[in-house]
């Protein structure tokens, strides 16, 4: 999480969903804030954590950001980013391997995005969710109301190259990630549930 006490801000980081290039723009106008290097991780773990991670900081009263994704996109996102490190790969990890055994098993910077999100099955009421789809026209304004700066536009690093993410996903693993996704698709990505976007 990176934290900016003094503008009543914090970061939350997702993986896939747009952080670095957040990151990237928060410390390129606010310098490096307050951090601790471990980039993915949940609102849970943060708030159980904040006495020992952020010592003298209330969690709680700042205004937290989260960015999330299109629940199919982030998948093959997250797949492709690892195919280009060379971590699956080279090791003959196809995508049915890893979304089998990687994404529905469960890990959770790799599993659904309610769990990094959600404690005690809520949104916290200081938590503020944008979605990746929106971030050139939400971000600017979010900069401006708590760094008192105007940017332009948001410029894409680390974004990842997939074509068409939806010819991963035969019928029965779009009807697992509608289940596994089930409350951001509820409460973001409606259409998802009756086939807009997919295909």
């Amino acid at each position: 999480m990176l934290i900016y006490e003094k503008n009543n801000f914090a970061f939350l980081h997702i993986n896939k969903t747009g952080g670095l290039t957040i990151a990237h723009i928060l410390k390129q106008i606010a310098g490096d804030g307050m951090s601790i290097n471990r980039t993915h991780t949940t609102i849970r773990g943060e708030f159980n954590r904040s006495h020992i991670n952020y010592p003298g900081v209330n969690l709680h009263k700042l205004s937290i950001y989260v960015n999330i994704r299109n629940p199919f996109d982030r998948i093959v996102a997250i797949y492709a980013y690892r195919i280009k490190l060379q971590k699956y790969e080279s090791r003959g990890i196809t995508f049915d391997d890893y979304f089998y055994n990687i994404y529905m098993k469960g890990t959770i910077v790799n599993g659904p995005i309610e769990e990094l999100i959600l404690v005690k099955n809520k949104v916290p009421r200081n938590v503020n969710i944008v979605k990746l789809e929106n971030i050139d026209i939400e971000w600017p304004l979010i900069i401006r109301k708590h760094f008192g700066i105007t940017i332009g536009t948001i410029p894409k690093i680390n974004s990842s190259d997939h074509n068409k993410p939806m010819s991963y996903f035969n019928d029965y693993k779009i009807k697992l990630v509608l289940e596994r996704e089930k409350w951001v698709i509820d409460n973001y990505y409606p259409e998802l549930k009756t086939g807009g976007q997919i295909g």
